[in-house]
């Protein structure tokens, strides 16, 4: 800086106004410094007169830097217990302390440690201010800095509901509930929302889980809500089985029982119902086609039908009785078996539909018995060609016959 002083010379005893200078110096200043300020003067027949100078000397306090560990996440906050590092240094005399102490959720009272490093443990959940500063040996002090550690080592916590034990005809959802006190729910995680089962269309079970969801916070902690169960879904209908009517034909005004039954695996059968009940004779009562058909629904109302087609004619049956011929020894036994030729309606006969009975023998030693069909001659019968005379007759109706022979060739045998 340059001044001029005004014109003239200064009177005795007399001075220019004062000059100040404000020197600034960085607070991160690492060494003591001297700064050295000089005024220039013109003018002054005594050049001792046309300058001035002043001398200040600054000295640097100490630097300490805190780094925690672990390192905290992306958005500040630690999942496990952090130990945090305190490391001074000194350009000048060296330090001679550290000194810390933490407020909010774990406090620690002003702690000095002496040396240049030192380490503070930080175990409780919630957001903790680490204070620190340190102290040269020329007693120069650190203006106090400050570390802000958050730390949640708690997962979130959920609440669901309980399956209740109904049976379902659609996939159970059952409503949840998040939260979390510490560092707070994740953007994926949300405060309320709710676990479905997946039960395959078609199917039954008492035993239904539903999906789960991972649950995290900002901190990282993550926990599990699901599955729940058992949950009962029944997406089946009933089944229907249809023992009669059959899909055959029948006379008219036939006399025949209904035989049918429902049956259920999940929440059981709710109704089952065919145009007559069960037992019950269902309809001849006029020739045609018909349908008989059985309706049926569970207890969550899924339902279902069967139904089966079947014929009633005002025609008899047809009842064809086959003549038959055999050859024995008059030492006897079994010879054939009548029925095993005839039909009824086209099919075999059985002696479910129709009735059996012999009409006339040659002889005493041949017989036919009604319970099987089967001719049979006694021992000692006379030789030669005798004859059995049957006849069949439809159970449903009486009038219905046919009647055949079955001639047995005797020879040979006793003496």
């Amino acid at each position: 800086m340059q001044c001029q002083r005004p014109a003239g010379a200064l009177a005795p005893g007399d001075s220019y106004p004062p000059i100040t200078l404000t020197v600034n110096v960085a607070g991160t200043l690492p060494f003591q410094t001297t700064n050295t300020a000089t005024v220039f003067g013109i003018g002054d027949a005594n050049p001792n007169n046309n300058s001035a100078s002043d001398s200040t000397t600054v000295v640097a306090s100490p630097v300490t830097t805190a780094v925690p560990s672990p390192a905290p996440n992306v958005v500040g906050w630690n999942n496990t217990n952090v130990l945090v590092f305190l490391s001074a240094t000194d350009g000048g005399s060296g330090v001679t302390q550290i000194t810390f102490s933490a407020s909010g959720a774990q406090t620690i009272a002003p702690t000095t440690v002496l040396g240049a490093s030192a380490s503070v443990s930080i175990a409780g959940e919630g957001v903790t201010v680490i204070s620190y500063f340190a102290t040269d040996n020329a007693g120069n002090v650190e203006a106090v800095k400050t570390l802000t550690v958050q730390l949640d080592k708690t997962a979130p916590a959920f609440s669901c509901g309980a399956p209740d034990g109904a049976w379902h005809a659609s996939d159970v959802s059952i409503a949840c509930t998040a939260s979390d006190g510490g560092s707070g729910l994740d953007a994926n995680s949300p405060a309320s929302f709710t676990l479905t089962s997946n039960v395959p269309a078609g199917t039954e079970t008492a035993v239904a889980v539903t999906s789960s969801r991972t649950l995290c916070d900002v901190a990282g902690n993550c926990s599990v809500a699901g599955p729940i169960g058992p949950n009962k879904v029944d997406k089946k209908p009933p089944q229907i089985v249809i023992n009669a009517p059959a899909a055959a034909t029948y006379k008219l005004n036939q006399a025949v029982a209904s035989s049918y039954s429902c049956t259920d695996g999940g929440s059981g059968v709710a109704t089952c119902a065919g145009p007559v009940a069960s037992g019950s004779n269902f309809d001849t009562a006029s020739p045609g086609i018909k349908t008989f058909t059985v309706n049926s629904t569970d207890n969550v109302g899924n339902p279902s039908a069967q139904s089966v087609s079947y014929t009633v004619t005002s025609s008899a049956f047809l009842i064809l009785a086959v003549s038959d011929s055999g050859t024995i020894s008059r030492d006897g036994g079994v010879v054939l078996n009548a029925l095993a030729n005839d039909t009824f309606n086209g099919a075999p006969a059985t002696l479910a539909q129709v009735a059996l009975a012999q009409l006339s023998s040659t002889n005493a030693g041949l017989t036919i018995d009604p319970g099987s069909g089967t001719v049979s001659v006694a021992p000692g019968t006379p030789a030669g060609i005798q004859t059995l005379v049957y006849q069949i007759c439809e159970i449903a109706s009486p009038n219905n016959c046919a009647q055949a022979t079955a001639s047995i060739d005797l020879s040979g045998g006793i003496k």
